[in-house]
């Protein structure tokens, strides 16, 4: 029974070497959980607290705001 090329390859690839094949699979989670994180920061930022969206623009504090100084 003979190993074929493709399966040689695959073995070659997944074998040990250099531990490349370990920082894929530890970092590849991270990277997923910190892009989520980033994604429902900006989420949860985009939403005033009394549950309507911000505008995308910056706002001006309104005059009584700066009057009160």
């Amino acid at each position: 029974m003979s190993i074929g090329s493709s399966q040689v390859a695959i073995q070659a690839i997944l074998a040990h070497e250099g531990g490349w094949d370990e920082f894929l699979l530890v970092s590849g989670p991270i990277v997923v959980i910190i892009g989520l994180l980033v994604l429902a920061k900006r989420r949860v930022d985009a939403i005033t607290p009394d549950g309507t969206k911000r505008p995308n623009g910056p706002t001006k504090p309104s005059k009584s705001a700066r009057s009160s100084k």
